[in-house]
């Protein structure tokens, strides 16, 4: 899901609940926000790993949302999260874990999938940012101060294969989400710029990878990890 999806149903969410008043606030990089948005969402286009031009402790709520590979310092961000959160605000860190998983055998070392994850951990040691920030965050944001720390984790299948309704259609959407557009913007520039891959060997190990998570012989995933905590309210 991306920011401007994220967002508008965040702001649908809380219409439903108890704050139906309450006002959304989108940030992004770029310019890429739908031309229809609820009366109380707004966008603006910023960098978050600069100053921001918020009031502090003016939001009762800040989610993060796949930021790994983006954020430099996660130290220096949260800390100037917790600044901008009221007393008893919360926050929310989802991130995917870098790492894949498969309990039966049916991905081999030999996959492309595990080749994949060979060169990005590699290339990502290389490049020097933590792609796999998610085990690291609750004792991140306990030295942030924050309390109520707490994880749980999504199984996130590459692919329809998993005999349970609902990850069937999980699979379904995460494959989607991988195959399209994620797997290529996740490798084409880190691979290109860090790894000394060219641009035409990234997009033939894409298309093994396309073809190995469509085919859905192997039964590989991945986890999404939910990361909340509380600031201490006064």
């Amino acid at each position: 899901m991306n920011l401007e999806s994220l967002a508008i149903k965040a702001n649908q969410q809380q219409s439903r609940m108890s704050s139906p008043s309450a006002e959304v606030t989108g940030v992004d990089l770029s310019p890429i926000q739908p031309g229809w948005i609820p009366p109380n969402l707004s966008f603006i286009i910023d960098d978050v790993t600069r100053e921001w031009s918020f009031q502090t402790e003016s939001f009762d709520f800040i989610h993060v949302r796949c930021f790994a590979g983006s954020i430099e310092d996660w130290s220096t961000f949260l800390k100037r999260c917790y600044r901008y959160l009221k007393p008893g605000g919360r926050i929310e860190v989802a991130e995917y874990r870098a790492k894949l998983y498969c309990d039966d055998g049916s991905c081999p070392e030999d996959s492309y999938l595990y080749k994949w994850e060979r060169e990005f951990d590699r290339i990502t040691e290389i490049q020097g940012r933590d792609w796999d920030i998610a085990p690291k965050l609750p004792s991140l944001l306990r030295e942030t101060s924050f309390e109520t720390v707490d994880t749980i984790e999504h199984v996130c299948p590459f692919g329809t294969w998993p005999k349970d309704p609902k990850l069937k259609e999980v699979g379904r959407y995460f494959r989607a989400q991988m195959v399209e557009g994620a797997m290529e913007s996740y490798s084409l520039a880190l691979f290109t710029r860090f790894g000394g891959w060219r641009p035409v060997e990234v997009q033939v190990l894409l298309a093994h990878l396309r073809a190995e998570i469509q085919s859905n012989k192997i039964h590989a995933y991945s986890k999404l990890a939910f990361v909340t905590a509380q600031k201490p309210k006064k």
